[in-house]
């Protein structure tokens, strides 16, 4: 049985601003202009450089999530995901841990702090989490990372910052 609308029935409309091309041009900006008005278009990507800045300054939580990171920049979770995909990113969960491998191998590199002290600055609460996160990662278990970097046997690794100190030096 097809129904079709009676001349008494109500029409449903959409009210929509115009399109304006200039306006629609860039293809993240679209994304919100019937979200939050055309007056909040995104023409320069700052959106994304936005993103990007508040993830670098919060990695590192381990209760960091993307509806944080929404709500700090005023946006709805799935905006944000689409502005990520838009913008080529894995994704944010994949951003987040990349930043946090990256802070790991340069804390690994310049310090000789324990492995579970690094795994806690870096938003990881349990340490075996962050050897597993870091060896699916990297390709190598954090322990072996360091003894690599450094190339010295794991007793010596206490003498790392005079070590790179005498480096330096020399």
């Amino acid at each position: 049985m097809i129904v079709t609308p009676t001349e008494n029935a109500p029409r449903l409309s959409w009210n929509r601003p115009p399109l304006d091309p200039e306006l629609y041009a860039d293809g993240v900006s679209s994304l919100f202009i019937f979200a939050r008005g055309p007056q909040s278009a995104n023409t320069d990507g700052s959106v994304y450089s936005q993103a990007q800045s508040v993830l670098n300054e919060n990695y590192y939580r381990d209760d960091f999530t993307v509806e944080d990171l929404a709500s700090k920049l005023g946006f709805s979770t799935r905006q944000i995901q689409r502005i990520l995909k838009q913008a080529g990113s894995p994704g944010f969960r994949a951003e987040i841990r990349q930043r946090r491998i990256q802070d790991a191998c340069a804390k690994l590199e310049r310090t000789a702090s324990p492995l579970r002290k690094i795994a806690r600055e870096c938003g990881y609460k349990q340490p075996s989490h962050f050897s597993q996160v870091f060896a699916r990662e990297v390709g190598v278990s954090p322990q072996q990372y360091r003894q690599e970097f450094l190339g010295r046997p794991r007793h010596e690794l206490g003498r790392a910052e005079e070590l790179a100190a005498e480096r330096s030096s020399a």
